[in-house]
């Protein structure tokens, strides 16, 4: 069985999906003695790991399911719950659905300690501008993502202008992933050759199509690696960049994983930190624009030069703003 057949079906159990052998081999086009050994060889997979404490492959009435060994513990609950509030993702009721789901795991005197706790987050919610629902989108574009489908939709870029143009993209998604509020997926566009990354609440009219894509393109995205890489979900292109940095290095490093303090200077202190030289390894972009100016007042760029003059042009825009005060 081909690895991206490994890969869906294991998907499928982990939605908590029953599968047949018979149903199996006929899906994959595979023999039943064959998906009889997949599922063999998922089952002590599971039982060899550390999956084994949450999981365990059952069988029922010649079905196969996976099913939750043991419940998350009370402290673990605590955090997700504390993390999707803060996240402020989702609308309202999508969220508090997700919250019940979570109580629900708990017997009821914990659960009333979880409630407690999260209770006047739940009361404050605020969920981002764009309202609607968005989970059932979700999960439509990583079963699309992991059958290889292309898709097809429409996209209100908000950001180009005040006249919202919408514009219709087709393509292969090839990751989803969350960022600063919101929720994206980056496609292989057909017009364009290029990867790039939507809004997910900025879609509409979402069309499956028959199209399947090459597994290459699926493989050649590394969702991971642009996470560490990109800041606010803007695709860029490749540069380290090395400045002094007059705040607390954690933060950088933090932020930017592939970063590294090269060198303490010995330059007077603005704050009661000493005054670091620190290179970051990131795609260069909108969003990493944005994010050194948050950093503006206690970073200076050294270097490349395209960078140095991006970041005076942009102060310099920012200061301009203000001149009708003086």
């Amino acid at each position: 069985m081909a690895q991206e057949q490994f890969v869906s079906l294991l998907f499928k159990l982990f939605a908590g999906q029953k599968l047949n052998v018979n149903e199996i081999a006929d899906e994959y086009g595979v023999t039943v003695r064959t998906a009889q050994r997949f599922l063999t060889t998922i089952k002590n997979a599971i039982e060899d790991s550390h999956l084994a404490d949450t999981f365990e492959l059952t069988r029922h009435n010649r079905q196969y399911a996976l099913k939750r060994a043991n419940n998350l513990s009370e402290a673990q609950l605590l955090v997700l719950a504390k993390i999707l509030l803060a996240s402020r993702s989702l609308n309202r009721s999508e969220m508090n659905q997700l919250v019940r789901t979570l109580i629900s795991e708990l017997p009821e005197a914990s659960s009333s300690v979880l409630s407690a706790a999260i209770g006047n987050e739940q009361l404050n919610y605020r969920e981002i501008g764009e309202k609607q629902d968005r989970l059932a989108m979700i999960w439509q574009l990583q079963e699309t993502i992991q059958a290889h489908r292309k898709i097809s939709f429409l996209y209100m870029d908000k950001e180009i202008s005040e006249q919202k143009p919408v514009t219709r993209v087709m393509g292969q998604p090839v990751a989803i992933r969350h960022s600063q509020y919101y929720f994206f997926v980056t496609v292989a566009n057909d017009a364009t050759g290029q990867f790039e990354t939507y809004r997910i609440d900025w879609m509409d009219q979402l069309k499956i199509l028959g199209t399947r894509s090459e597994f290459g393109v699926f493989r050649e995205y590394q969702v991971g690696e642009k996470q560490i890489e990109q800041a606010y979900a803007y695709d860029g292109h490749d540069i380290q960049i090395q400045f002094e940095y007059y705040g607390l290095p954690d933060y950088v490093l933090d932020r930017f994983p592939k970063s590294r303090v090269i060198k303490t200077l010995d330059k007077p202190r603005r704050f009661d930190f000493p005054v670091t030289l620190m290179e970051i390894t990131v795609e260069y972009s909108l969003g990493i624009k944005m994010w050194l100016m948050t950093q503006s007042n206690i970073l200076r760029v050294l270097k490349p030069q395209v960078v140095v003059d991006d970041v005076k042009d942009w102060l310099a825009a920012a200061s301009s703003l203000y001149a009708d005060d003086e």
